[in-house]
């Protein structure tokens, strides 16, 4: 679980939401690999989530100018700046090893605690300026009447994760003192996400 505060401009208006995903009952996080699509499971802690969860956090805070905090940003620094895939080799950031569901989750997250309340302020802010009638009451000037009609933005259904299930098969690697989950069935060498040495099943 990682929790957030939003900061909209200079003023303090903090808004608190918690974003909280499930991880299987081993607390390992579904991963797939962006190279050959496959998934597979590591151990993650609360730090290695917000860390994960930066780049986008950026990109909503650039696209919305807003500021947003997380309770974990003073904590110990990410396990990992890279990560393998156990199947194929593949090697890129832990950020591109994300599965789609998580990704989905934390987007349509951010949608609903953040995008559609700013959008919903907005209309109320262009509502309030151009829903009123102006009329002038001196000769030689023209009197605009403005109207703004929409309808209303309606928050979707928070999004819920879990229960998240403890498939997959749990293989101790030794060079890296790490567990990973792969596979069930997968009879082929591995690479361990960690150092990319390659190893046989046993």
């Amino acid at each position: 679980m990682t929790e957030h505060d939003t900061t909209n401009g200079e003023e303090s208006n903090h808004q608190h939401f918690q974003l909280t995903y499930s991880l299987d009952d081993d607390r390992f996080l579904r991963r797939e690999c962006s190279h050959c699509g496959l998934p597979f499971k590591t151990v993650v802690k609360e730090a290695d989530l917000s860390h994960l969860l930066a780049p986008t956090f950026k990109q909503i805070e650039e696209k919305y100018d807003i500021a947003l905090g997380t309770a974990t940003e003073e904590e110990e620094p990410p396990l990992l700046d890279q990560l393998g895939c156990p199947y194929c080799a593949h090697v890129a950031s832990p950020q591109d090893m994300l599965d789609s569901e998580f990704s989905n989750y934390v987007l349509r997250l951010l949608e609903r605690e953040i995008v559609f309340p700013h959008l919903r302020d907005f209309q109320e802010q262009l509502a309030a300026t151009f829903g009123r009638r102006t009329r002038s009451r001196n000769r030689g000037l023209i009197s605009l009447e403005f109207s703004f009609q929409a309808d209303p933005i309606v928050l979707p259904v928070r999004p819920i994760s879990g229960p998240a299930l403890s498939d997959m098969l749990m293989v101790n690697l030794l060079c890296c003192k790490q567990n990973i989950k792969i596979l069930e069935g997968w009879m082929e060498t591995i690479y361990c996400p960690f150092c990319q040495e390659q190893l046989v099943l046993t």
